[in-house]
């Protein structure tokens, strides 16, 4: 790859992916993954992302030909359909009989006889038909006619995270000189593309241009990844089917309009003459609603036809130019209220030139800390483009993008770390809107979670008592598939919706709203705890356990553990304090409080000093079940990170969590990097935590900047976002830490922007190691409590830089009220 400097206009923003060939040309790293093809290879290295929260596109930026991948959201095989009149979103009354496989399994368990009762776990099961996985909607192909591509130069192809633009460009003449440098065209014409999803009109446009000797002369087309129809009138081209597995009605409309020359169709594609641009408008849905049972809207095809094309009109009267305004605005909104600076310039050359510097040892410090950074930024695009306020739906396991109809694990979402690890950064980053799809997902699985607690724990809701305990576990799609998994091991796991409740909680504790907490967040909160009131069971010890518990993905069958048990404390103690602050359920807050107390656990240390995983396990390894210390899982460790329940300010189990890390070493996948990345920013080694980006960034890191497990699994990406706000800006236990785990390598820096709990923005800046300055900008009134060590000599100041009087809780700590929207500034270091 060349150096960026000697292609003219490559410099560009800060924020920039960028590259001088097309991704089909790109050197391909790492592995494939499992089962993926060749072609699919290239699409998760090396194309370019964009999305507005519903759908989502992939650009190759060919030359001859341009290819994007199309995507929405809700469309799916699996689910209710012609040929699953009876669809039960996988349970079997067989398996579960009402709760009484669970109760022998208990039996079993409290009586000792732990082999039969493991063996027996083998019943709690779900289905597989119906399951069903995310969908390619198909291709968008721009052919040039004409282009010998043998004579481009200049190529560059872009995407820009400060306004969410991806550019192709490149000069194709009739003449050129070939160099080491890249090849000058002399005459010729500028050919440009741009590209963007815009969030407000709900379309993909894009505008390409021809300056020069020549024009624009290109075949259209969309073909279906669905078999379904395209068909050409005058500048429209519409694509629309049923799906076949499940009879989902989709259609999109792409509309082309030109400046100057001609449009004609011709069959299902679109030819145009002699134009100097083009700009298209691409609007795409499904009847899909995410309503139990039948999860359609009910339109007929005309209906959602008609929906589709007022889409598409709206957005193409509006103009291009004033699309890309109300885009770049909408999208600036969330994505600018975050800077990180860590002393870095724009690099000189191509990202995937970048990253291959950065893996070889030869990336200079600022080169390290630009494309960390990039990265950094890079997680919050994502999480914009594939999560939005208002998304049907929240991001999947590859966000919203995809190019293969047999994705792996279905793209769907998983719920034993990776749909939580998606919103880890949504709060701290200062993106809380982007968490309210996955609520209102989690709140859609409680009316078909009724009906897989009923079957597999014989917990039923009522008229007297109509929210009476819903369950899900690890796998769940867009159609209420809540049923344990087809295989014990993997599969069954009650625990996930206590996890993913925390992700809920967390959009309360950074924002303070509380009408979202009175009608969703704690309704949700209060009935899965009203299900392990009902769920736990009594040990010979006398403690409360869930049983059987398992711990993902690895070890034995046990009568509780402490991933299942950590979990469940947390919930608890969200719910109790939701409570509180609504002032409900005083009876069943005491219920609560005493479950929590009788908990087995919830957390041990083992006789090696370690956090233990199983409560049966005495040193580390000790159980012979398990595949060892570099498990990717860190399922035991979920009271670090993202529970309360371990934190620095509990030494002794922060203490065994740091043994029990250093014990399951850093050796993980991308997303296992992601997770360790976070644990090790609560545990305050900050060395430690960007070792672990530095490994993660050498050996998970695709050129496209995608996290490859392998193959591309965005989770990563999320999870190094959420990390590096960990380590400078720490908040959970109601304690805002600054700079709690700074790495020597961030020697000099500063951000604006990240978030607290409470609903407090924090800039930060600090020199040698050391905090400088800060200031919280308090966007509701109340009590600020700042840890930092020696922070009892910092000067408080209020906007008009008046001394504003702080309590000294300690030498590291003080807390200060503040009044709703004003901006309190420390001072503890000098420049």
């Amino acid at each position: 790859m060349e150096q960026l400097g000697k292609n003219p206009g490559l410099n560009g923003s800060k924020l920039i992916l960028q590259y001088n060939e097309p991704a089909a040309k790109g050197a391909l790293i790492l592995s494939p993954g499992a089962g993926r093809s060749a072609e699919e290879n290239i699409w998760q290295q090396y194309t370019l992302p964009i999305g507005n929260g519903d759908m989502g596109a992939n650009i190759y930026g060919g030359i001859g030909e341009e290819r994007l991948t199309f995507n929405e959201k809700t469309l799916w095989t699996g689910g209710p359909g012609p040929g699953r009149p009876d669809y039960m979103g996988g349970n079997l009354e067989e398996r579960g009989r009402d709760g009484k496989t669970l109760r022998k399994i208990q039996k079993l368990f409290r009586e000792g006889r732990n082999a039969e009762a493991s063996e027996a776990c083998e019943e709690l099961t779900g289905g597989v038909d119906g399951y069903g996985a995310y969908q390619c909607w198909g291709n968008l192909r721009i052919r040039y006619e004409g282009i010998d591509e043998d004579i481009a130069g200049n190529y560059r192809r872009s995407l820009n995270l400060d306004n969410a633009m991806a550019q192709v460009a490149f000069d194709c003449g009739q003449a050129c000189c070939a160099s080491d440098e890249t090849p000058k065209v002399h005459g010729g014409t500028r050919y440009e593309r741009e590209y963007f999803m815009s969030h407000p009109a709900k379309v993909l446009a894009a505008k390409l241009s021809a300056q020069g000797e020549d024009k624009l002369n290109l075949v259209i087309s969309f073909d279906s990844a669905q078999q379904g129809i395209t068909i050409a009138e005058q500048n429209i081209l519409k694509l629309e089917g049923e799906v076949k597995d499940n009879g989902l009605k989709y259609c999109s409309i792409l509309k082309v309009e030109t400046d100057g020359g001609n449009i004609k169709a011709a069959g299902d594609r679109l030819v145009i003459n002699e134009a100097e641009s083009a700009v298209l408008y691409l609007a795409a849905a499904t009847d899909y609603e995410n309503r139990w049972p039948a999860y359609r809207t009910g339109e007929t095809s005309e209906a959602l036809r008609e929906r589709v094309a007022q889409v598409l009109e709206r957005a193409a009267a509006c103009g291009y130019e004033r699309l890309k305004e109300e885009h770049i605005r909408d999208y600036r909104k969330i994505f600018s209220r975050v800077s990180l600076n860590l002393g870095t310039e724009s690099s000189r050359y191509t990202t995937d030139r970048l990253l291959e510097r950065y893996k070889s040892g030869l990336a200079s410090e600022s080169e390290k800390s630009y494309l960390e950074v990039l990265l950094f930024q890079y997680g919050r695009y994502l999480l914009i483009s594939s999560s939005r306020e208002d998304s049907q739906l929240p991001a999947n396991l590859q966000g919203v993008w995809n190019v293969s109809n047999a994705p792996i694990w279905s793209s769907d979402y998983h719920l034993n770390v990776n749909l939580q690890m998606n919103y880890w950064p949504a709060g701290p980053a200062n993106m809380a809107e982007c968490i309210l799809p996955l609520i209102r997902y989690v709140d859609s699985l409680r009316e078909p979670g009724r009906v897989t607690a009923k079957i597999y724990a014989g917990i039923e809701s009522t008229p007297m008592e109509p929210e009476n305990g819903f369950m899900a576990h690890t796998q769940n799609t867009p159609f209420g598939w809540t049923c344990p998994g087809w295989s014990f091991d993997w599969g069954w796991s009650p625990a996930a919706v206590p996890w993913i409740l925390q992700n809920c909680w967390e959009y309360y504790e950074f924002t303070g709203d509380k009408e979202m907490l009175k009608n969703i967040i704690y309704p949700m909160m209060r009935e899965e705890a009203k299900l392990y009131d009902q769920l736990l069971v009594l040990r010979a010890d006398k403690t409360l356990a869930a049983s059987p518990a398992y711990s993902p993905e690895h070890g034995p069958r046990t009568e509780g553990n402490t991933y299942e048990h950590t979990l469940i404390w947390q919930l608890y103690e969200d719910a109790i304090r939701g409570a509180g602050l609504l002032g409900v359920d005083r009876e069943l807050t005491e219920i609560w409080k005493e479950n929590q107390k009788r908990l087995k656990g919830p957390v041990e240390i083992g006789d090696d000093g370690q956090l233990k995983e199983w409560f049966e396990e005495g040193k580390a390894d000790s159980i012979k079940e398990s595949e060892g210390y570099a498990h990717r899982h860190l399922s035991h460790m979920l009271g670090l990170y993202p529970g309360s329940l371990i934190s620095l300010d509990n030494e002794k189990l922060l203490r065994a969590a740091v043994v029990a890390l250093d014990q399951r070493t850093d050796v993980s996948t991308g997303w296992g990097m992601g997770q360790r990345i976070n644990a090790r920013a609560r545990t305050g080694e900050g060395d430690k935590a960007y070792r672990l980006i530095q490994m993660l960034i050498r050996t998970g890191i695709y050129p496209n900047l995608f996290d490859a497990h392998p193959p591309f699994q965005i989770d990563g990406n999320f999870g190094l976002t959420a990390g590096i706000c960990e380590m400078l800006l720490q908040s959970k236990t109601g304690v805002t830490r600054l700079l709690p785990a700074l790495p020597r390598e961030w020697r000099d820096g500063s951000f604006q922007g990240l978030a607290a709990r409470g609903n407090n923005i924090w800039d930060v800046e600090w020199k040698a190691g050391r905090l400088l300055r800060a200031c919280v900008h308090a966007v509701k009134a109340g009590t600020v409590s700042v840890h930092y060590a020696g922070i009892q000599q910092a000067r408080l100041l209020d906007e008009a830089g008046s001394t504003v009087e702080a309590q000294r809780v300690s030498s590291d700590r003080i807390e200060f009220q503040t009044l709703a929207g004003k901006r309190y500034y420390l001072e503890i270091g000098e420049r």
